[in-house]
């Protein structure tokens, strides 16, 4: 076993924050009915909903479930004032110089992540879907601002090769050859972003809330299971975990209905597995994300050398 100062700064730091939660699961919380769920983009939103869902369906409590939107913030709306036992649900799309950043960061909350990598090659894949969704009888309103604001970019980007898509995303930087074909604010800005490419604001994000207080960080990979690739030894301490800290009643003879019933079924699953990235990412696309988002796989303990490293210290 690796003592803990053998270990670089970065990953001692992800052992200690590991620890807090172990601890923090322990120690009951008064206010514990109250909820935020923060996810990244394609890192399993509707199966962590679902999951929490059927875990509180029989809890003395009654939950309510709110998804909150950008809009919802803009407008200003107050995170503190979050009605009792109301579990809000939300994609992390802000910087530190959000006020809505700050305001969330020191809420209680669990903080679904996914290997970036694996975020970025999902949505790679997702943006033909957009079109697909928002022709349909009753279409998403996300789907329709999409295609609204910037449909005939998407429709250009969803043609070009694999590598040349994820090139776009881990750069956030648009071909010269489309172009002409995005939103005139872009064009005008390109510092700006074009939906639903705000990838690397999230990534960013997510590095630091994983050390924001009263936060559990859930893994997707733990929490997907063996359909997806991972454990059923993870899985389960995983559905604990998430039990735990939310205060519902949980154990082990509930593992199997809770686990066959999550996996799928939302109109944005595509294939929900890990390390996909191993067989999508290119040589330039590797060295391009090591340079962009190195520093952040680290933080969040998705280097492989450091989570070998991690899984030898704890």
């Amino acid at each position: 076993m690796l003592a803990k100062h053998d270990l670089p700064q970065e990953l001692r730091n992800l052992v200690e924050r590991e620890r807090a939660q172990l601890a923090m699961l322990t120690k009951k919380d008064k206010n514990s009915s109250d909820l935020w769920l923060v996810t990244m983009t394609k890192a399993g939103t509707h199966m962590m909903t679902k999951f929490l869902r059927l875990l509180t369906a029989n809890n003395e409590q009654e939950y309510n479930y709110v998804k909150e939107t950008s809009d919802d913030y803009r407008a200003g709306l107050v995170i503190a004032n979050t009605p009792k036992h109301c579990v809000k649900f939300g994609h992390l799309h802000y910087q530190k110089e959000d006020y809505q950043y700050h305001q969330l960061y020191n809420q209680k909350k669990i903080l679904l992540v996914r290997d970036p990598r694996d975020i970025l090659v999902s949505g790679s894949h997702f943006i033909p879907k957009i079109f697909e969704l928002s022709n349909q009888n009753s279409p998403p309103p996300w789907a329709v601002d999409y295609v609204t604001t910037a449909g005939p970019f998407l429709e250009r980007y969803a043609k070009l090769p694999l590598d040349e898509r994820l090139t776009c995303m881990i750069t956030q930087k648009v071909p010269d050859k489309l172009l002409e074909f995005t939103p005139l604010y872009y064009q005008e800005d390109t510092s700006k972003f074009i939906p639903p490419f705000d990838f690397a604001k999230q990534i960013h994000a997510a590095a630091d809330f994983m050390s924001s207080p009263d936060t559990l960080v859930i893994r997707f990979e733990d929490l997907i299971g063996p359909k997806g690739g991972g454990s059923i030894e993870a899985q389960k301490k995983c559905f604990e975990k998430i039990a735990r800290f939310v205060g519902a009643y949980y154990n082990n003879d509930m593992y199997e209905k809770l686990s066959g019933d999550l996996y799928g079924g939302s109109f944005t699953f595509r294939k929900g597995s890990k390390n996909s990235w191993k067989t999508s990412f290119s040589e330039k696309n590797i060295k391009l994300f090591e340079k962009h988002f190195g520093k952040d796989l680290v933080q969040m303990g998705y280097s492989e050398k450091e989570l070998s490293s991690l899984k030898k210290a704890m």
